[in-house]
């Protein structure tokens, strides 16, 4: 039982660091004249953590604290690279 406790608690430290790693970002992608893309692909660069739009192009993505960028992709167009470290995107 105690084992079992002291896992329990182990896990639920692990969690929290893990949890206070990302933060949330999120966005609208839209096209030239500013209507929302629908199902465009946004993803941290180097890694396998993504979402899509929602119909009106909005999202929300947890990161990890280290990403730098985003890539969003959308068929018919090229890919863009996000900036995560400034705030004039």
């Amino acid at each position: 039982m105690r084992k079992l406790i002291l896992l329990s608690l182990g896990l639920l430290l692990v969690a929290t660091y893990a949890i206070a790693q990302s933060r949330t970002v999120s966005g609208r992608v839209t096209d030239e004249k500013g209507n929302g893309l629908a199902n465009a692909s946004v993803v941290v660069k180097g890694t396998n953590i993504g979402t899509t739009t929602t119909p009106d192009g909005s999202f929300s993505l947890a990161v990890p604290a280290k990403a730098t960028s985003l890539v969003v992709s959308y068929v018919g167009l090229a890919d863009e690279e996000i900036n995560l470290t400034t705030s004039d995107q």
